[in-house]
């Protein structure tokens, strides 16, 4: 039985879209980098769009203003970071449906075994699990990442193993 050209389409469709994300949401973490880099005149404008936001002091305190603006700088640069966390999570569940889909469609290919394509199929659901605890449960550090995605890289390197020791060439497998 051959490989199921739809749901390969749709599998590649959902790696681009994790690609999309991951490339819209390196703006976040530049834009973290700009913002704590006391050489760039962006503290300048920081400064500027928060004139009195002042943490120690009073107003006519030069030294409590430049606390404040560094201190605003790094708030928003923290709120950046955290929304490329989450951004990079994202990406991760796109990519758990993409190696869910590819999972079913190695393991109905033929070319490889079929325990692989499982093994693929229930990595993308770590993946996919993993990511959404984040977003669901209120807390969550990650405190099962390690138990999910222990089985994931051993999938991964089979994967790859596979990949680099099969002998056949693709195209004996074109028309199936």
């Amino acid at each position: 039985m051959g490989a199921h050209t739809n749901l390969s389409i749709l599998s590649v469709v959902f790696r681009l879209m994790q690609q999309a994300v991951l490339a819209t949401n390196l703006l976040f973490m530049f834009a973290a980098s700009i913002l704590l880099d006391q050489t760039l005149p962006v503290s300048n404008v920081v400064a500027a769009m928060f004139p009195t936001f002042v943490i120690n002091g009073n107003n006519n305190d030069d030294n409590a203003v430049a606390t404040a603006t560094t201190t605003m700088n790094e708030s928003l640069a923290f709120v950046f970071l955290l929304i490329h966390k989450y951004g990079y999570l994202l990406a991760l569940i796109f990519f758990g449906i993409s190696m869910a889909i590819l999972g079913y469609v190695v393991s109905v290919w033929g070319v490889f075994p079929k325990w692989i394509g499982y093994l693929l199929g229930l990595s993308g659901v770590a993946y996919i699990l993993d990511s959404t605890l984040y977003f669901l449960k209120s807390g969550y550090d990650g405190q099962a990442t390690g138990i999910l995605m222990l089985p994931v890289l051993i999938t991964e390197i089979l994967f790859a193993g596979c990949l680099l020791l099969k002998k056949q060439t693709w195209s004996d497998h074109r028309n199936t």
